[in-house]
């Protein structure tokens, strides 16, 4: 795969496969939009990020039992020359949702629920019916992308999906799994697209600035087990070090067209900016990473969103509800170590959505 793949995938006839199987550590599956970093944004480097260990400013690397001694919570994210070592979140206020700053950001009163799962090993996986309610398929005259349910009647989605595309040209399918399986535990909704709202300040860059889109629905879908809102985070809510789930249909090997019909999930830690710079400068990347982007990923690599997936869901649960952290935007390659996917904000940009979508 070259770096410069676009991350929607054109909708070309696919049989389903055994993702179970195909989904090994070293192999992502999701799509985003990948680019040649032609530009590098030493402007806005690290200034004022003090490194430790790689964790960042707001994480310390230490051993996990150091981390619990000291009441911290240690995160997946490996740091330091020994092995063992992890950032540690020593932060009083560890889960950023127990004070989140200024709520001024409406969500449905419905959302965030789904069916409880019992704990998976991270990597890829067949997702189960009603376990990522409000995962969207958006079709684009002939692209697939992704998408998130805020609401009865709108989807939010990476704008590079539908800058510039006839909204006569956009389908949206709710509450799926298995596509083009016309036997599931409920059906699916199927709806066309009455308005799409772009982010006022999105740039088509070198990595795509607020990229984020509302899809206004011809109509507004019935909640039930497979269709349910995400929630919105409060602006500027930070979730460094979180475990988070991402989702799509998109490329189940980073090499090759391959890509499931089953609805496949991952889990990646989110890292700071000044690290993800770190990582992908040390890969010959400059990227232009700013305060509306979130990366998330490994290390070494092997687990990532691909192709196929933009516009999806990152999200993370906490108090028993999913709140949308990102959306999936942009990487070089899937999978590659130290080349970890980068995504839309939504705490920078969770204002704007709830007042087109709640005012």
């Amino acid at each position: 795969m070259s770096d410069e793949l676009p991350r929607e995938e054109a909708t070309t006839p696919q049989s389903n496969i055994d993702a179970a199987n195909s989904l090994a550590d070293a192999s992502p599956r999701f799509p985003r939009k990948w680019y040649h970093g032609d530009e590098d944004d030493s402007d806005e480097d690290d200034a004022g990020l003090q490194l430790d260990g790689g964790c960042g400013e707001d994480l310390s690397c230490r051993t996990s039992h150091h981390c619990a001694a000291l009441g911290g919570k240690p995160t997946f994210m490996s740091c330091g020359a020994s092995p063992g070592l992890y950032c540690c979140d020593l932060s009083r206020n560890a889960d950023p949702l127990d004070e989140p700053r200024n709520g001024t950001v409406k969500s449905d009163s419905q959302c965030g629920w789904n069916r409880e799962k019992t704990n998976r090993i991270i990597g890829g996986y067949d997702t189960e019916f009603g376990e990522i309610p409000w995962q969207a398929f958006v079709k684009i005259d002939g692209i697939r992308c992704g998408g998130a349910l805020v609401d009865r009647r709108h989807v939010v989605t990476a704008a590079h999906c539908v800058v510039g595309r006839k909204t006569s040209k956009i389908e949206v399918l709710l509450g799926e799994l298995v596509l083009k399986r016309f036997v599931e535990e409920l059906p699916h909704e199927r709806r066309r697209v009455a308005d799409v709202i772009i982010h006022p300040d999105y740039e088509n860059l070198n990595v795509d600035s607020y990229d984020v889109a509302i899809l206004v629905l011809d109509k507004p879908v019935e909640y039930q087990a497979n269709i349910m809102p995400i929630c919105l985070p409060q602006p500027n809510q930070s979730f460094l070090g979180k475990l988070a789930t991402v989702s799509g249909w998109g490329r189940v090997f980073p090499d090759h067209e391959v890509r499931s019909n089953h609805l496949q999930s991952i889990q990646v830690p989110i890292i700071g900016n000044g690290l993800c710079r770190k990582w992908l400068r040390s890969r010959g990347k400059y990227a232009g990473i700013n305060a509306d982007h979130v990366c998330a990923g490994y290390e070494a690599g092997g687990r990532d969103s691909c192709r196929g997936d933009s516009g999806g869901p990152l999200t993370y649960q906490m108090k028993g509800r999913w709140y949308l952290v990102g959306i999936v935007s942009a990487g070089f390659g899937c999978g590659k170590p130290r080349q970890p996917g980068i995504y839309h904000r939504v705490s920078h940009s969770a204002e704007w959505i709830s007042e087109q979508v709640f005012s």
